[in-house]
This record gives structure tokens, C-alpha cells and sequence, in this order.
């Protein structure tokens, strides 16, 4: 009969334990889950159509990207040249701390590029040190933070339509300290999504594939 109450006697305690477990298992999941998309994140999977069908294609292009680059950063030729510079990017971007990394890459990118007019659709590497629209900033920036360590689901690339241009514009966000910047290549600085009221954003593009925002 003592050793049934001394065993009944733990049991308080191991709920207390298990408690506590489930506790801090909660508390980080809901650390690391994914942040819903920036301006707000009201958006719906597109299955199918031109963009997703694009989107996929340079996304598996960035996988190209990634090994090209592994490749030329063990290589003294000098036909790395691009590769290289995209490296360089990168291994300085390494070096810093927090805001420092993403500002760094959003400055250096803007400044390796030069501005052209609507084009297609070209890869990190292919961009680098070449002319190329919004979407050539925006690619090689998503590879650049994807290579410095940010994990997939705190970048995104954001279709926006600029009010009163007729064009639409794409941009990158990535999250950080709790909160979506915009990296664009029409300024260096780093700007809150919700600071940015010039945009509507019209869609979202990451490792998920392509998401349409719902009308507000």
C-alpha cells in the first residue's frame, strides 16, 4: 500500500512535466511558424497560367544558379566572371549582422545591374553585371538572401502595381525582427510593408509557389 502511494505521489509531477513540454513545444512552433504574406497576406494558390508556369521555371533555374556558382567559387578561370561577382556579393553579405545583410544586398544588386526596359525573365547569375527590368533585381536578390542562410518562407517576391503607372513592378520582401521590408530597385533603402502605401500588391511568389491577393 506505500509503494502504490509513492507512486501515485509522482504522478502530479509528471503531468506537471509533460505540461511544461507541450507548453515550450507550442511556444516553438509558433516561433518558427510561417509569417503570413507582407501587405497584409490575404491571398489564394493559383494552380495554373503563364506566371506559375514562369515562376517554375526560373525557380528551377536558381537550383542551376546555386550549383554554377559552387562550381565557379573552387575555379580560378576566368570566364567565372559574373558567377563571381554574384559570390562576392554574397560572402560580403555574410559578413554582416541583421538589417546590415539584407541592406547590403539590396544596395550592391541595384548597383551590379543596370536599369532596361521590359525584358524577359533572366536568372540571378545571368543578371548580375547585365541590364535588366524589376524582375532581374528581384530574382537576384531572392537568390542572394536564400545563399546568405534567410530560410525560404521569410522571402517572398511581390508583384505590386505602382499607383498611377501603368506598369506593374515586382519587389522582394523578406521578414525580419517580426515585420516584411521591401527591397526594391528603385531606392537603398529598406522600407515596411505597411509603410508602403505607393503599392497594391497584386501577387506573391516564393517556394510555394504563386498566391493572387484578394480584392481589399
Amino acid at each position: 500500500m506505500p509503494r502504490r502511494e509513492a507512486i501515485s505521489g509522482t504522478l502530479p509531477n509528471v503531468r506537471a512535466i509533460l505540461a511544461a513540454l507541450a507548453l515550450v513545444i507550442g511556444m516553438a512552433h509558433f516561433a518558427y511558424a510561417r509569417p503570413i504574406d507582407p501587405f497584409g497576406g490575404n491571398t489564394i494558390d493559383v494552380p495554373q497560367g503563364p506566371l506559375v508556369e514562369g515562376w517554375q521555371t526560373v525557380y528551377e533555374e536558381l537550383g542551376g544558379d546555386h550549383a554554377l556558382l559552387g562550381a565557379c567559387v573552387d575555379s580560378t578561370s576566368t570566364e567565372c566572371g559574373p558567377p563571381r561577382t554574384l559570390w562576392e556579393i554574397i560572402t560580403e553579405a555574410r559578413d554582416q549582422d541583421g538589417l546590415a545583410i539584407i541592406g547590403h544586398i539590396n544596395r550592391t544588386i541595384n548597383l551590379s545591374i543596370t536599369p532596361f526596359e521590359p525584358s524577359e525573365w533572366l536568372t540571378a547569375v545571368d543578371a548580375i553585371n547585365a541590364e535588366g527590368d524589376c524582375k532581374a533585381y528581384a530574382t537576384a536578390k531572392y537568390f542572394a538572401l536564400r545563399e546568405v542562410g534567410i530560410p525560404a518562407d521569410r522571402v517572398r517576391l511581390v508583384i505590386v502595381h505602382q499607383r498611377n503607372h501603368v506598369e506593374d513592378h515586382m519587389v522582394v520582401a523578406v521578414y525580419q525582427d517580426g515585420r516584411w521590408l521591401i527591397l526594391d530597385n528603385l531606392t537603398l533603402a529598406l522600407v515596411q510593408d505597411v509603410d508602403e502605401t505607393q503599392y497594391a500588391p497584386l501577387f506573391i511568389l516564393d517556394d510555394h509557389g504563386v498566391r493572387l491577393f484578394q480584392t481589399r
